[in-house]
């Protein structure tokens, strides 16, 4: 029995050592395949991680982006708004001018405009009384040129128009101040905010 049981114990210890060096080996093969799939969710966390810092990042990139053109418009709407402001209390003086500032304001329009015999047309709510028909003689006599009083336009309440020879000089109040906001209205924001560094 010795013999026999030398060889169960033979066996039985071969079998020990194969299951042992069996567990151990199939141990590494299961850590193995465990920090393999860990390596691969870190890696796929890490991507998606990246993928969703970089839509973010999108995301708020193109929300400022939005807010910094809604904030903008909105500057400029009230810089026009600003403008639109000054142009109209601009108009208000002019209208409210009294016959001396009216009469200087014509007399430069005369001195600048190419008349020789000029028919005056003064606006639907100008006073003929602050062009009367002396005070364009004795302008006409200075200048040496001719201007008589017309019939009153009603395109516009105040000012006046002249007409030479078939041309028309505008110089109704609010026209002229249409023109040099035209022309002007952007250099005028720009010296108003100049201090913004934007034009």
């Amino acid at each position: 029995m010795d013999a026999i049981d030398t060889i169960i114990s033979t066996i039985n210890e071969r079998s020990q050592a194969d299951r042992t060096a069996f567990e151990v080996q199939r141990k590494q093969e299961i850590d193995a395949a465990i920090e393999k799939q860990l390596a691969e969710l870190k890696t796929q966390q890490t991507k998606e991680k990246a993928r969703k810092m970089a839509n973010l990042d999108k995301f708020f990139g193109q929300t400022k982006q939005k807010k910094i053109e809604q904030w903008q418009t909105q500057k400029n709407l009230a810089r026009e708004l600003l403008l639109d402001e000054m142009f109209q209390a601009a108009y208000q003086r002019m209208i409210a001018w009294d016959s001396e500032k009216t009469r200087a304001f014509f007399a430069q329009n005369v001195a600048v405009l190419p008349l020789q015999k000029a028919t005056v047309h003064l606006a639907s709510q100008m006073s003929e009384e602050i062009l009367d028909t002396k005070w364009l003689y004795e302008l006409s006599a200075k200048k040496e040129i001719t201007l008589t009083l017309g019939e009153k336009t009603h395109r516009e309440k105040y000012g006046f128009l002249f007409v030479d020879h078939g041309i028309q000089y505008n110089c109704l109040y609010r026209d002229l101040l249409e023109e040099v906001k035209k022309t002007e209205g952007s250099t005028l924001l720009s010296l108003l905010f100049k201090n913004e560094g934007e034009s």
